[in-house]
């Protein structure tokens, strides 16, 4: 087995940096979590692309994720998955294994998955980013080159059918390969294009449907100078506040819609 010589908060950090660069959208600055908050998330990265499904205030009001994966090379033929790449390959773990107070020894929580699988049913972009490469050099490299986003290709969780143990790649492969009850998922590119496609195809509120979910929103919403008897939900903004929230919600529709229209 082979290490990379890199951490994740190395591979995270020129990741976001690249990404903000390439999304369609300028001016978006990545949220990231502390790790406490991490865990319960499930997500590292997270970004506000205005004008499609309302962020989710319990999310940091993000509505684009990303969980970064640091994947270790597999040699050998006695490698789980040998049989399928018939050469080393790329492998990270989607479970995480817990040993404490379980009966049966070791056992996978899925704690992390089951919070991303819920964003992406709910229409949320959600990816996990493993990097295809060990070499710290090599990484930096394509830092250096605005490459960072197009060699290290990310896997669309909603397209993941099932709980699975671990996901294996090849650095050149096209696809990834899910272990349990096997399945075979597409790589993908983060580049504005694809950013662009996976936005507009997610699953997107209408303006009424915004509207109505107001309420709620007001609730978590931060940058709003909210009462404590609103948190305890009666509802008690100043007028002007709740016209620019209004307005908020009306004009990320009409922009959504513009930049929509102007890109394809």
């Amino acid at each position: 087995m082979i290490e990379p010589d890199f951490g994740e908060f190395q591979f995270q950090q020129l990741f976001n940096n690249e990404l903000v660069h390439k999304l369609p959208v300028s001016g978006i600055q990545p949220i990231i979590p502390t790790q406490p908050k991490e865990k319960d998330l499930g997500w590292d990265t997270g970004f506000n692309i205005p004008g499609f499904k309302l962020p989710d205030p319990s999310q940091k009001n993000c509505n684009l994720f990303l969980q970064y994966k640091i994947a270790k090379i597999i040699v050998g033929l006695r490698g789980g998955q040998w049989h399928y790449w018939h050469e080393s390959y790329f492998k990270f773990d989607i479970a995480r294994w817990k040993s404490a107070g379980h009966p049966g020894g070791n056992y996978p929580d899925f704690h992390q998955y089951d919070a991303l699988k819920n964003l992406a049913d709910n229409g949320y972009p959600t990816f996990y980013a493993p990097n295809h490469t060990v070499e710290l050099e090599e990484l930096l490299n394509w830092a250096n080159t605005n490459t960072v986003t197009d060699r290290n290709l990310a896997l669309n969780i909603k397209d993941i059918n099932r709980q699975h143990l671990v996901v294996t790649f090849l650095k050149d492969s096209d696809h990834f390969f899910l272990d349990s009850d096997p399945e075979k998922m597409a790589k993908m590119t983060l580049s504005p294009n694809t950013v662009r496609e996976v936005l507009v195809s997610a699953k997107k509120t209408s303006l009424k449907e915004d509207l109505d979910a107001i309420p709620k929103l007001l609730l978590e919403y931060k940058p709003f100078s909210i009462t404590y008897e609103t948190r305890c939900r009666e509802i008690k903004l100043d007028r002007v506040e709740l016209e620019w929230l209004l307005l908020y919600v009306t004009l990320s529709h009409v922009f959504g819609l513009v930049w929509w229209k102007l890109s394809i």
